[in-house]
């Protein structure tokens, strides 16, 4: 609580990683290559996007924090991830696939 940025960047971390093992598992199961592009836009834009739904919105919040619970064994914190840096995120998840 003493280090807010340190914190900020360990969620980061957190969410990036469940955001990439969720990315995985959608391209895992893609059968067809012409289906490749589409899913991996469509899932990314459920993780990054705004949802009007808010359906959507818990179903996301849940697999989230179900990842970084079993993970690493930190609970979801509203408050910690109000300001949530979408961006970073994306970085997060595209610079470990050897992107620059």
């Amino acid at each position: 609580d003493k280090l807010p940025h340190a914190q900020s960047l360990c969620i980061h971390e957190m969410i990036a990683r469940a955001y990439k093992h969720i990315l995985q598992a959608v391209i895992a199961s893609v059968n067809v290559v012409e289906d490749f592009a589409r899913s991996i836009a469509t899932c990314l834009n459920f993780l990054l996007g705004t949802s009007t739904v808010e359906e959507d919105s818990k179903l996301k919040q849940k697999w989230i924090e179900t990842f970084i619970f079993k993970r690493f064994g930190w609970r979801w914190n509203e408050e910690c991830c109000q300001n949530l840096r979408k961006f970073s995120i994306l970085r997060g998840v595209r610079l470990p696939q050897g992107g620059t």
